[in-house]
């Protein structure tokens, strides 16, 4: 968690440091966008709100949160049109 040093200012605000192992919310957004333009409404529109939502969080845990939910909501769309296809 980030602490306010000294030379912060009420309005300074920094964000800690995020390793390169860290998922990214641009990256799945990308994938939710090209499921979506794939006709995988489920997977495309939960894959897009998640990473919307992880996109406007400041804090890395949540926003990591958010992130796994997306690529979450992308993998079950695509398990569903996988398993309906698979049925037919």
């Amino acid at each position: 968690m980030y602490q306010p040093g000294p030379s912060d200012g009420p309005y300074h605000h920094r964000y800690p440091d995020r390793s390169a192992g860290d998922s990214s919310p641009g990256l799945a957004l990308a994938f939710a966008i090209g499921t979506l333009i794939l006709c995988n409404l489920i997977g495309g529109v939960l894959g897009i709100v998640f990473a919307a939502v992880a996109m406007a969080q400041h804090d890395g845990e949540d926003q990591d949160r958010f992130v796994k939910y997306a690529w979450i909501g992308i993998f079950v769309g695509w398990a569903l049109s996988l398993l309906g296809i698979a049925l037919i």
